[in-house]
C-alpha cells in the first residue's frame, strides 16, 4: 500500500471516485515488472466504473455522474488518430489509466474527459467494470475473417 495525492481535474481531465475495478491478466505482468510501462511507479487497474468526483471544467459531466472510462490516451495528432483509428496510435497507452498513469486500484483516478462515458442507471457498477473486457472480446469476435488470417 502506498499513499498518493488526490489526482486533480486539470486540463481536459475529470476525477473519478472508483466504485468497482476488475483484475486483468496484464495487471499481473505490471506487478511482475514485465508489462507496458511496468516499474513506472503508478497504480495499476484499467477496468473500472465509478462516480465523477471532480468534473473540473467539463461541460459534459457533473459531480455524481456514474461513469466508465477507456484506458487509452491517443495523441489525436498522428495519421492514425486523424483517420479515426485511435486504437493503433503509437502513443495510445502512454497516459492511459492503469497502464501509463495511475489507475483504478486507487480510490480516485484522473481520466481524459473524452475517454469517459456515462453509465446508465440500470447497469450496475460491477457490470460497468466489465465494459472494457467485454468490448475487447466483442472486437475480437467481430474482427473480419480476412484480418484474422492476415494476423496469423
Amino acid at each position: 500500500m502506498i499513499e498518493k495525492d488526490l489526482p486533480k481535474a486539470e486540463g481536459n481531465k475529470v476525477v473519478i471516485n472508483i466504485s468497482k475495478s476488475g483484475i486483468c491478466g496484464c495487471d499481473i505482468h505490471m506487478v511482475w515488472g514485465t508489462g507496458y510501462g511496468a516499474g513506472q511507479n503508478f497504480v495499476i487497474g484499467h477496468e473500472f466504473s465509478g462516480v465523477i468526483h471532480d468534473p473540473g471544467d467539463s461541460k459534459v459531466f457533473k459531480e455524481g455522474d456514474r461513469v466508465v472510462a477507456m484506458e487509452i490516451d491517443p495523441c489525436m495528432e498522428c495519421e492514425f488518430c486523424k483517420e479515426g483509428k485511435v486504437n493503433i496510435c503509437d502513443h495510445v497507452l502512454d497516459g492511459g489509466p492503469g497502464i501509463g498513469t495511475d489507475g483504478s486500484y486507487a480510490q480516485y483516478v484522473a481520466v481524459r474527459e473524452d475517454m469517459v462515458r456515462l453509465l446508465p442507471e440500470e447497469v450496475s457498477f460491477v457490470e460497468g467494470a466489465l465494459v472494457e473486457p467485454i468490448a475487447i472480446s466483442m472486437h475480437g469476435i467481430n474482427w473480419p475473417e480476412s484480418k484474422k488470417e492476415a494476423r496469423s
